[in-house]
């Protein structure tokens, strides 16, 4: 997801188009189901993940949350909940937005190539890999718990992206195992 964000901030400051971290646009429910999963069809593919991140017992739970937006905080922007400035230094906080959130709060602050900030810095404080698909965030949650952060407690950002390499390619493989 870092680099998800490296290369939003880079495509608006400069002349390239963004990264997508995965984009699932054209996935199609296999041939080989209905329109609706059966009740075990969860069960299996979780029973028979072999990741190195997403493995067995793991899920893939949304992590954009726009209900969670505080209504006194102003300006709210669709896709960035709880967007908020620090007093009037050019330092700003969201909750976890989504790509089109991030796009919106770069705009804002004017750091878009047309913009007058040359310079952005986007740092995410999560201590857990975060993957967009189709321009929303997921988190790894245990299937058992999926309302509980997994605990990766001072581990260091290098650690992070690593895995969130590894969950990319995870659910990439996982994709095309299931052909869609």
């Amino acid at each position: 997801a870092r680099e998800h964000f490296f290369a939003l901030v880079s495509a608006c400051l400069c002349e390239r188009a963004p990264l997508t971290l995965c984009n699932a646009d054209n996935i199609r429910p296999s041939k080989s189901c209905d329109a609706m999963a059966t009740p075990r069809e969860p069960e299996y593919v979780i029973s028979t993940r072999t990741g190195s991140v997403l493995g067995r017992k793991t899920i893939l739970k949304s992590d954009h949350f726009p209900g969670c937006q505080n209504k006194r905080l102003q300006p709210q922007i669709e896709g960035a909940p709880n967007y908020r400035q620090v007093g009037y230094l050019p330092v700003y906080g969201v909750a976890i937005p989504t790509v089109d959130g991030i796009r919106k709060v770069l705009d804002l602050i004017g750091a878009t190539k047309h913009g007058s900030l040359q310079h952005a810095l986007w740092h995410n404080l999560r201590e857990e890999p975060v993957i967009y698909i189709n321009g929303r965030p997921f988190v790894l949650r245990e299937v058992e718990q999926p309302f509980t952060n997994l605990e990766y407690t001072g581990i260091n950002r290098v650690h992070v992206e690593q895995m969130e390499g590894r969950l990319k390619e995870d659910v990439l493989r996982e994709s095309a195992r299931f052909k869609n």
